[in-house]
């Protein structure tokens, strides 16, 4: 590859990156924030003083801490039931022979490479709703 042509996709893939993690670095920013340099202060200007207590309010009155647990828990059993489920399907494809092996096999192989029906179904029920 060209000099010139790496020097452009480098600057391609930095300029990417800055759009990237522009809003992380915002969010990062406005969270030290008190409420009247929120809505007063510029895009990246960082506050004068650090609002800490804005971290404090959030885990206490937000109850952070439940949703956290919640989200830990979720994750969790969704983890060992797919470990659990992917261990025995994989060894029931591969080892035994059954009868309705070869549809499954190619039910689960839609399901993987078509992502997007249950989200479309699930929009057409959502729209459906309140129509």
């Amino acid at each position: 590859m060209k000099k010139n042509t790496k020097i452009m996709l480098w600057l391609f893939f930095l300029i990417i990156a800055a759009v990237q993690l522009f809003p992380f670095i915002w969010l990062v920013n406005f969270s030290f924030t008190s409420s009247s340099e929120f809505y007063s202060s510029s895009i990246l200007k960082w506050p004068d003083v650090p609002q800490w207590q804005n971290y404090v309010n959030a885990w206490v009155d937000g109850k952070f801490a439940r949703y956290f647990f919640n989200s830990f828990f979720v994750t969790a059993v969704t983890i060992v039931l797919t470990v659990v489920l992917s261990l025995t399907l994989g060894y029931a494809f591969t080892r035994m022979q059954w009868k309705l092996r070869s549809l499954f096999f190619t039910v689960i192989l839609l399901g993987i490479m078509i992502r997007f029906m249950p989200r479309c179904c699930l929009t057409l029920l959502f729209l459906n709703r309140w129509a």
